[in-house]
């Protein structure tokens, strides 16, 4: 198949809106978290009326930007490059638009990414970009901006100091173009219109750019993942495989948050319901019959097995769930007898505060007294009640 020829003529634009629309999955990505924001967020309480009034904003302000993104590509200008007959329009700002004749450009090279501090942050000059050089003088009277502020914090990005010369970089990932087609655009326009002697030299190969793996990995990766088409289809498939985890949401926050309480607390909600309601117990005869304090003579540590069951209640649009925490117990009767006590750990949610639009949440376990029925069907599943 033969490449297409080049018309050095014509005009070529390159604005920078291609980095513009590659932040348009980031901003939806936003606008689908103010949506989960706004389906958990309880407005009975403040904190969740401040949860509600972020999930609006972050919906604004996705929304806001894919409308700038759109605005930015059907709206002509802004931004970047201009590639013509008489040589190369840099436009950084509305404020700030450079020319460059083609006399003026010394070479086309890569840019010169070594002279980045590598733990600089914020953006960076990505692997095969490329950059015209012009001379230090040239760029003195034409180009160089004396007030750092004017300048703004990334000036180096795009202008790289090499003493005598400096190099100009135009930033491909920012444009809608691949770096060899930028490459073989810059080149067709030098090589037609500049009297520069280095336009008549012999050209050389162009350097690979680094990269931070082997190129046997690279080929490996390519027969992988042939084709951008193929990794976007693959990208969205990661992002479908998220949804029901978006959607249950509920069920890892239940898991990480309502887990069983450490020996002392269990201990304690354990006297406690002895002391106040009394605790149901599998007596011997395989009885089940409410304790209370004045009959147990001792009681161990109990131990606590953790279920997550959906409730029957939702929270707006998504599910809800709940811990399910049962507690056994062993219990030394008067005057020697074993029994094993059952009891049940829930969590409740209490709001207080002096202020009824104010108000705080907290949330507690609860030790609770099952049914008998209850109680020895559970007893029954832990295999710890047999009747006799």
């Amino acid at each position: 198949m033969n490449e297409p020829t080049i018309d050095p003529r014509a005009r070529l634009w390159l604005g920078y809106d291609a980095f513009i629309l590659r932040q348009v999955p980031f901003a939806l990505g936003l606008g689908v978290l103010g949506l989960v924001a706004i389906a958990i967020a309880d407005t009975d309480t403040r904190s969740g009326s401040k949860l509600l009034l972020a999930g609006f904003i972050l919906i604004a302000a996705a929304l806001a930007y894919c409308a700038y993104a759109w605005h930015r590509r059907t709206t002509p200008g802004g931004n970047g490059v201009l590639l013509a007959e008489e040589g190369i329009v840099y436009r950084l700002s509305k404020k700030q638009e450079h020319f460059i004749p083609w006399d003026e450009v010394i070479a086309i090279e890569p840019a010169d990414r070594s002279r980045i501090p590598t733990f600089s942050r914020g953006p960076r000059i990505a692997p095969g970009a490329v950059a015209v050089v012009v001379s230090k003088s040239f760029y003195d009277r034409h180009i160089h901006v004396e007030w750092a502020i004017m300048r703004g914090p990334y000036w180096h990005l795009f202008f790289i100091d090499q003493g005598e010369r400096v190099q100009l970089v135009l930033h491909h990932d920012m444009m809608s173009i691949t770096p060899e087609a930028l490459r073989a655009e810059l080149f067709a326009r030098w090589l037609a219109f500049s009297r520069h002697p280095n336009a008549r030299l012999p050209a050389t190969p162009w350097p690979e750019p680094a990269h931070w793996l082997p190129p046997e990995a690279r080929q490996a990766l390519a027969r992988i993942v042939p084709s951008r088409i193929v990794r976007r289809w693959m990208m969205a498939v990661c992002a479908m495989a998220m949804l029901p985890a978006i959607y249950h949401w509920h069920w890892f926050a239940v898991r990480l948050t309502d887990g069983v309480p450490p020996e002392g607390s269990r201990e304690y909600y354990l006297r406690d319901l002895i002391d106040k309601a009394g605790v149901p117990t599998c007596v011997s005869g395989g009885a089940v019959r409410t304790i209370q304090r004045a009959e147990v003579a001792y009681a161990s540590t109990p131990s606590c097995t953790r279920t997550v069951r959906r409730s029957a209640t939702t929270s707006r649009w998504l599910p809800a769930y709940e811990a399910d925490i049962w507690c056994m117990a062993e219990l030394r009767l008067k005057p020697a007898a074993p029994a094993v006590a059952v009891f049940e750990l829930a969590v409740e949610t209490h709001r207080w505060g002096f202020d009824p639009k104010r108000q705080h949440t907290l949330r507690v376990f609860v030790a609770r007294a099952p049914a008998p029925e209850v109680a020895r069907a559970k007893l029954a599943a832990f295999g710890a009640c047999r009747e006799k």
